[in-house]
């Protein structure tokens, strides 16, 4: 399974940043996208009808932002051995 964590940057809060999402993530056979800030949730339901067959991993309806989020992320990143960007693997 390939997964994209995205980061945010420049283009999160983007009109483009749909399509300079999903054209890596079709380009790159991706299976998962996960977004890293919350802003970019606004957008992944574009991504995804742009990047057919690629799944979006969603916060619960009652998702409240919290550094423990961030934390745990990190912690899974690092214990698959897997880079998460601006995190040490």
């Amino acid at each position: 399974m390939r997964i994209l964590f995205t980061g945010g940057g420049a283009t999160y809060n983007d009109a483009a940043f749909a399509s300079a999402t999903a054209d890596p993530c079709k380009k790159l056979k991706v299976d998962l996208l996960v977004p890293a800030v919350d802003e970019e949730l606004l957008h992944v339901k574009v991504v995804a009808r742009l990047a057919p067959g690629l799944s979006v991993m969603l916060p619960d309806l009652g998702y409240e932002h919290s550094g423990i989020v961030a934390a745990t992320s990190a912690e899974i990143a690092a214990e698959a051995h897997t880079a998460m960007p601006g995190c040490a693997a």
